[in-house]
C-alpha cells in the first residue's frame, strides 16, 4: 500500500468542496444572524431571507461534512490541517452567527462578536486532538491484535488509525507488519521498508522482511537480514537458516566460522555439515578433533571412523589420525580394519614391535600362517620378539628345512640353550643335518629340563628317532659282518638282538626260521634267544606269534596260551587276541581249560552271551572251578537270557556274598517276580528297605511287586471262577482287589456274585453297599445295607468285618454331608457294640448337625 501522497482526484475534490464550504458558511454566517435575530437586525433583509429559513445552516453543515470526509484518506502522509483550520473556522461562524441571531446579539456588543470570532477560529484545535488521540488508541489496539494473533482485525484497525495519523511511524510500522502476516509482500514492502530506513532492528521488523526475501529469493538482502536477526535474537532454527544462506552463497569460511562458535551438544545436529566443511577449509588437527566428538556416537563409531579413514586418505602418514582409527576399531572388534591399519602404521611409524605383535594375533586367528611368520620374522629380526615368538619362529623354519636359519637364531640367543622346547627343535636340526651325537645331547638335555608333557613327548621320540638312527647304522654295520663271517653264532644272536630292538622282528623270524630248517639242533638256544630278545626289548607281536608257532608244533599248549596272553598285553584289543589264541588251541585241545575260561571271557558281552554260556558248561563239566568271579558272569548271562530258574539258583548261592549289594538284591527280586514268586520277591524287597531306609525308590518297588501280585491273584481267580463260577469266596475276593485298585464297577460285580451265598451274604453285601457308598448312590446303599444282618450273636470275625463296613460308610457320607444316613448306620453298630471306636461320640456329633439341617 503507498501512503506516500494522497490520490490527486480526492485531493482536489476535497479542496473544492471545501472552498464552496467556505464560500458558503461566512455569508451564511450573517445570513443565520439576520434571520434568527427577529428581525432587530436589518429588518428589510430579515424580511428577505427569512423565508430561506434552515437552508444555509444545512447547506454549510452538508458541505463542511463532505469536505472533512474527504480529507479522511489512509493515502496521505498527513493531515491538511491549514485546509481543515479554514473549513473549521467557517463552519465555526456558521453556527456561531446562528447562536447570536438566536441570542438577539446587538450589533454593537463587539465581546460577543470578538468572542465568536475567537471561539470558531479555535474550534479547530481540539478537532486535530480528538483525531491524533484516535489515532492512538487504534493504533495501540491494532499492535495488540497483531501480538495476540488477529492478525485481520489488526490490519483493518491500523488503517483507520492511519486515516486520523496518517503520519505516524509506529502505525505505518504496523500496518507493514499485518500486511507481511497476512502474505501481502507488495503492500506490506514500503512500510516495512521506510521503518528499516528509520533504524527500526525489532525482531518482528527483521523477520517480515526475511519472509519477504524469502518470497522474493533475494539471497544477498536475506542473508544479510537473517544475520541481523541473529545478532539480536539468536535460536536454533534461525541459525540452520544462516548457515544454510552462507554455505549457498559460497560463504562456507564464514559458515564453519558460526559452526564453530557452537556449544558441543549445539554442534551435534551439524557434525555432518561441520565434517564437509572441515575436509574443504579445515587442518587435520581440525579433523581430528572433529572424530573425537563423533566418539559421543558410541558404538560402533561408525561416522567417526569415516571421518578418519577420509582424512588419511588425503594424509595417508598422519600417524595420529591412525592410532585413533586403530583405537576404535578395536574397541568396537573389527579387527581386520585394525590390521589394515597396522599394515599402513607400519610404513612410517618408529614403534613397530607392537604392530607386529597385533598384526601375528591377527592373522593367527584369520588362519593366515604366511602373514603370521612374517610379522613374526620381522619382530626377531628387529630383535624384539619375545620367547614363545622366537620358538614360534624356529617351528616354522624347521618345517621349512632352513636348517641355517635355525642354527643361527639360536646361536644369537644363548638363552635358548636353556629352553626345553629349543632344544628339542635343535635336536631335530642335527638330527636332519646327520650330527646324530649332537642332537642325542640336545635332547637329553631338553630332558633334564623337565620341560611339559608335550615337549617332553616330543623330546622323547627324538630321542627314540636318533637312537633308531643309530641302531640302523650299527645294523647295516653288523648286516656286514655277519655276511663276512655266517657261522659266527654269538655274532648272529647279537645281530639277531639289534634288529629286535629296532622292530625289525620280521627280518628276524625268516633268518631263524632258514636257520632252523638248517640246523635243527639250535632250536633250544634260538628259543631261548627269542624269548630273552622279547623280554629285553618288549612284547614284539611277530616274535611272539613265531614263538607260538614253534610250541604249537610241539603241542605245548599252555606255552601257547601264555605266548597269546603277552601278545594280549601289547595290544589294544586283548580280548580278541586271546579269543583268538583260545580258538587256535581248542581245534586241537577241546579240553583246554585256560582257552575255555578264554573264551567264557570273551563271549561274556551282548549278543554273545549264550555262546559264553556253553563255553562256562563246558569249563565246569570238565572240572573247572566255579569261582566266585565265574558265579556272577553266570548270573548275569542267566538273566539276560532269560533263564530265570538257572539265574535264581545261581544267585542264591551267591547271596550270603552279596547280601549288602542292593543292585544284585534286586535283580534277585525281579527274578523272583518273572518266576511268580512273589511273597519272596516282597519279602526280598522288604528286607532291602530296612537295610536301606531312607531309599524311597524301594517303597515304590514294594508297592509295585505287590500289587503285581494282586493282579497275578486277580488272574488266577478269573480262570478258577471259569470252572466254578459259583465259587463265592474266590468271587467275594476277586471283588475286594478289583475294590483294593478302585475298579467300583468290576468290584460291584463280583461282590453281587458273592452275595448270592444264601449262608454268607451279608458281608460281601454290606461291601457291594460300600462301593454304592463310593459312587455317591446313598439311597441304593441305603436300601442294601438295610437287608444286611448285623446281630450280637453272629460270630464274632463276621461281626467285626461287617461293623468296620459300616464304619467306613458312615464316615465316606458324614464326609459328604449325608449326616442321617450316616447316624443310622453307626447306631446299628450301636446296638451290636455300643464301645465300637468313637461310634458313640460320632452319633451325638451327627445328630446334632441332623437338627441344625431340619428347618
Amino acid at each position: 500500500m503507498s501512503t506516500d501522497k494522497p490520490r490527486s482526484a480526492r485531493n482536489i475534490l476535497f479542496l473544492v468542496v471545501t472552498a464552496l464550504a467556505v464560500l458558503v458558511n461566512l455569508p451564511g454566517a450573517y445570513i443565520n444572524y439576520v434571520v434568527y435575530s427577529d428581525g432587530s437586525v436589518a429588518p428589510d433583509l430579515h424580511s428577505a431571507l427569512l423565508p430561506s429559513g434552515l437552508a444555509p445552516l444545512i447547506a454549510g453543515s452538508t458541505l463542511t461534512a463532505v469536505a472533512y470526509l474527504l480529507s479522511l484518506s489512509p493515502h496521505r502522509s498527513k493531515r491538511p490541517y491549514v485546509a481543515l483550520s479554514i473549513l473549521v473556522t467557517s463552519y465555526g461562524l456558521l453556527i456561531a452567527g446562528y447562536l447570536l441571531g438566536a441570542a438577539n446579539t446587538a450589533t454593537d456588543n463587539f465581546p460577543a462578536f470578538i468572542g465568536a470570532l475567537i471561539g470558531s477560529l479555535l474550534l479547530a484545535l481540539p478537532l486535530i486532538g480528538i483525531e491524533r488521540l484516535i489515532g492512538q488508541i487504534t493504533t495501540k489496539s491494532a499492535e495488540k491484535c497483531y501480538t495476540s494473533g488477529n492478525l485481520a482485525v489488526a490490519n483493518k484497525l491500523e488503517r483507520i488509525a492511519l486515516i486520523f495519523s496518517p503520519g505516524s511511524a509506529a502505525g505505518r510500522r504496523i500496518l507493514g507488519l499485518t500486511f507481511a502476516a497476512l502474505v501481502d509482500f507488495g503492500r506490506a514492502r514500503p512500510l516495512l521498508e521506510e521503518a528499516y530506513g528509520a533504524g527500526d532492528r525489532s525482531p518482528e521488523l527483521l523477520a517480515s522482511l526475511i519472509s519477504m526475501e524469502q518470497d522474493a529469493g533475494n539471497r544477498m538482502r536475506l542473508l544479510q537480514l537473517t544475520q541481523e536477526l541473529y545478532a539480536i535474537q539468536p535460536n536454533p532454527e534461525l541459525f540452520h537458516q544462516l548457515i544454510d544462506l552462507l554455505l549457498k552463497s559460497g560463504r562456507k569460511d564464514e559458515a564453519l566460522a558460526e559452526l564453530n562458535k557452537l556449544t558441543r551438544e549445539e554442534r551435534h545436529s551439524y557434525l555432518d555439515t561441520i565434517r564437509d566443511l572441515e575436509f574443504e577449509l579445515g587442518t587435520p588437527e581440525s579433523i581430528r578433533a572433529l572424530a573425537k566428538e563423533y566418539e559421543h556416537d558410541g558404538t560402533p563409531f561408525s561416522r567417526a571412523r569415516a571421518v578418519l579413514r577420509r582424512l588419511l586418505s588425503t594424509h595417508p602418514k598422519d600417524e595420529q589420525a591412525a592410532r585413533t582409527l586403530l583405537e576404535y576399531a578395536k574397541r568396537v572388534h573389527d579387527w581386520d580394519e585394525a590390521a589394515q591399519v597396522q599394515e599402513k602404521l607400519l610404513e612410517f611409524s618408529d614403534e613397530k614391535a607392537p604392530l607386529h605383535r597385533d598384526l601375528v594375533e591377527y592373522y593367527r586367528y584369520r588362519n593366515g600362517h604366511e602373514p603370521m611368520m612374517t610379522h613374526i620374522e620381522a619382530l626377531v629380526e628387529i630383535g624384539a620378539a619375545n620367547p614363545a615368538e622366537k620358538l614360534e619362529f624356529l617351528e616354522e623354519k624347521f618345517k621349512l628345512a632352513e636348517y641355517g636359519r635355525v642354527e643361527r637364531v639360536i646361536a644369537a640367543n644363548p638363552e635358548l640353550a636353556q629352553n626345553a622346547e629349543a632344544l628339542a627343535i635343535h635336536a631335530g636340526t642335527c638330527f636332519e643335518l646327520g650330527r646324530l651325537d649332537e642332537a642325542l645331547a640336545h635332547a637329553l638335555k631338553g630332558k633334564s629340563l623337565n620341560p611339559e608333557e608335550a615337549v617332553m613327548g616330543r623330546l622323547m621320540t627324538l630321542e627314540t628317532r636318533i637312537k633308531q638312527r643309530q641302531l640302523e647304522l650299527e645294523l647295516a654295520e653288523l648286516e656286514k659282518r655277519v655276511k663276512a663271517a655266517p657261522e659266527d653264532f654269538e655274532l648272529r644272536v647279537q645281530y639277531y638282538d639289534r634288529l629286535v630292538a629296532s622292530n625289525a622282528a620280521d627280518k628276524v623270524v625268516m633268518d631263524v626260521d632258514g636257520l632252523l630248517r638248517r640246523k635243527p639242533e639250535l632250536r633250544d638256544r634260538l628259543v631261548a634267544e627269542l624269548e630273552g630278545a622279547v623280554k629285553r626289548h618288549g612284547r614284539q607281536s611277530r616274535l611272539l606269534g613265531y614263538l607260538s608257532d614253534i610250541y604249537a608244533r610241539e603241542k605245548d599248549w599252555d606255552k601257547v596260551f601264555h605266548t597269546y596272553e603277552e601278545m594280549a598285553k601289547g595290544s589294544l584289543t586283548p580280548q580278541v587276541i586271546l579269543r583268538e589264541g583260545a580258538e587256535r588251541i581248542l581245534e586241537e585241545n577241546p579240553h583246554h581249560m585256560e582257552s575255555l575260561l578264554a573264551m567264557v571271557r570273551a563271549l561274556n558281552r551282548p549278543g554273545t552271551e549264550a555262546q559264553a554260556m556253553e563255553f562256562l558248561e563246558k569249563y565246569f563239566k570238565h572240572g573247572g572251578k566255579p569261582t566266585s568271579e565265574l558265579r556272577d558272569a553266570e548270573f548275569g548271562m542267566a538273566q539276560t537270557l532269560k533263564d530265570h530258574e538257572r539265574a535264581l539258583k545261581v544267585g542264591k548261592e551267591l547271596l550270603e556274598s552279596h547280601k549288602d549289594d542292593k543292585a544284585f538284591c534286586l535283580k534277585l527280586a525281579e527274578i523272583e517276580m518273572q518266576l511268580g514268586l512273589f511273597d519272596e520277591a516282597v519279602a526280598r524287597v522288604r528286607q532291602l528297605k530296612e537295610k536301606f531306609p531312607d531309599d524311597s525308590h524301594l517303597v515304590i518297588l514294594k508297592k509295585d511287586y505287590e500289587e503285581r501280585k494282586k493282579r497275578a491273584r486277580m488272574e488266577a481267580i478269573r480262570k478258577a471262577l471259569l470252572e466254578n463260577p459259583r465259587d463265592f469266596r474266590l468271587q467275594e475276593e476277586l471283588g475286594d482287589l478289583h475294590f483294593d485298585f478302585a475298579e467300583l464297577n468290576e468290584a460291584m460285580v463280583h461282590y453281587q456274585k458273592a452275595s448270592q451265598n444264601d449262608e454268607e451274604h451279608n458281608v460281601p453285601r454290606a461291601k457291594l453297599a460300600l462301593v454304592l457308598v463310593r459312587k455317591e448312590m446313598y439311597s441304593d446303599a441305603e436300601d442294601l445295607f438295610s437287608e444286611v444282618e448285623l446281630k450280637i450273636d453272629q460270630a464274632a470275625a463276621v461281626q467285626n468285618r461287617l461293623k468296620a463296613l459300616f464304619y467306613s460308610a458312615a464316615e465316606l457320607m458324614d464326609a459328604d454331608n449325608q449326616f442321617d444316613r450316616a447316624s443310622h448306620l453307626l447306631k446299628r453298630i450301636f446296638r451290636v457294640d455300643a464301645g465300637y471306636r468313637d461310634v458313640v461320640q460320632r452319633i451325638e456329633t451327627l445328630d446334632r448337625m441332623v437338627k441344625k439341617k431340619k428347618p
